[in-house]
């Protein structure tokens, strides 16, 4: 998923997800993966094991489900 599709799909504001997708990829909790479509555009994959690039993914809803409950966790300041 990218940052636009994970704003749409939780309705937190971008600068939320941007701070989030920050956080998770220095706990090396998700990491970016390359759009050959679009390059300009960064996608965002959840891990699931310890290796970044061979952890398993569930289903979107699952993986949905995981980041928000990471993503809700955040402090933000108003």
């Amino acid at each position: 998923m990218n940052a636009a599709q994970l704003q749409e799909l939780t309705g937190f504001s971008m600068r939320t997800i941007r701070y989030s997708l920050k956080d998770l990829l220095n706990r090396e909790l998700v990491h970016k993966k390359l759009n050959l479509n679009d390059m300009r555009i960064t996608e965002y994959q959840l891990i699931l094991s310890s290796s970044p690039v061979r952890g398993e993914t569930q289903d979107l809803r699952v993986r949905t489900a995981a980041l928000k409950a990471k993503m809700s966790g955040v402090r933000t300041v108003r």
